[in-house]
């Protein structure tokens, strides 16, 4: 088995988030298509979470252009699942095809199209594409990020908020019902109470809000590698941190908080002692 090292070459990442980056808008556009259709059918997948035509289609196009370019790299995608790299030090390419099925389903644009870089179990890259929004952010490893608007398309450094205390903080929450479900109601009511403000959505959009400076945290439950992947390059890039409840920098995480970093310790000491599977 080949000896799987830290170093990754920069060019190699470069090409594949050129790549990444069509890819993504290609994608975009394509579920726009079914986007606010009164005709969308929405399934439900074995776990109860939906999906939908366009998510389908969504992942064949990206996996169609990944196996196209880069050939010999893997694939981990939500839909249609794990197709491990022929290096076992290769790229691993992670995919969530709509991120926020359930808001793109309800006509909400705060859906996205994810597409993380993976190399050496860490993230090295990341592109998210907000179709209903007309935003994008993406980033390499050591190589900054970026983010373009409907109104402006000309791409701007993304920068996470110098906000410096969890008391001015203004934080994105997941759903009050998980934390309550899962035991973990003292986590929130010691955020809503320590936060200067608290909003209830979730999805990327709260992601790529901290990673822009638009707020300075969020908190979110039960999330899988495509979730959170780009994000972890993306947000470090911008100078902020993502990590689990414990303050570990992984892919892994079943329990995810982002922030601008000034904030970060103080998420996890309300945070680390909930972090435990319940």
């Amino acid at each position: 088995m080949p000896t799987v090292t830290n170093a990754v070459d920069t060019s190699a990442v470069v090409a594949r988030l050129e790549l990444a980056r069509r890819l993504a808008r290609e994608a975009g556009v394509l579920t726009l298509r079914y986007f606010q259709s009164p005709d969308l059918a929405v399934d439900e997948k074995s776990d109860g979470s939906p999906v939908t035509i366009a998510d389908k289609k969504s992942e064949e196009l990206i996996r169609a252009g990944i196996q196209a370019g880069f050939p010999d790299d893997g694939i981990l995608g939500e839909e249609f699942g794990h197709s491990k790299p022929k290096d076992d030090a290769g790229f691993t390419w992670i995919v969530d095809p709509i991120d926020g099925t359930r808001s793109f389903s309800r006509g909400i644009p705060s859906y996205a199209v994810l597409i993380g870089l993976e190399y050496a179990g860490r993230s090295v890259g990341g592109v998210v594409e907000l179709p209903g929004m007309g935003e994008r952010l993406w980033a390499h490893e050591g190589g900054g990020a970026f983010w373009q608007t409907a109104r402006n398309e000309t791409a701007m450094a993304a920068r996470v908020s110098a906000t410096p205390t969890l008391a001015e903080a203004w934080l994105e929450i997941a759903q009050p019902r998980q934390f309550r479900r899962s035991d973990r109601w003292g986590a929130f009511d010691r955020l809503v109470m320590a936060a200067g403000r608290t909003q209830g959505w979730s999805d990327a959009d709260a992601f790529a809000l901290v990673a822009t400076g638009r707020v300075d945290g969020a908190i979110q439950f039960g999330v899988s590698a495509w979730d959170i992947a780009p994000f972890d390059c993306i947000m470090h890039e911008a100078g902020g941190l993502q990590s689990d409840w414990t303050g570990r920098r992984t892919l892994d995480a079943r329990f995810v908080v982002a922030s601008n970093g000034l904030i970060h310790q103080e998420l996890l000491t309300i945070l680390s002692p909930h972090a435990g599977a319940r």
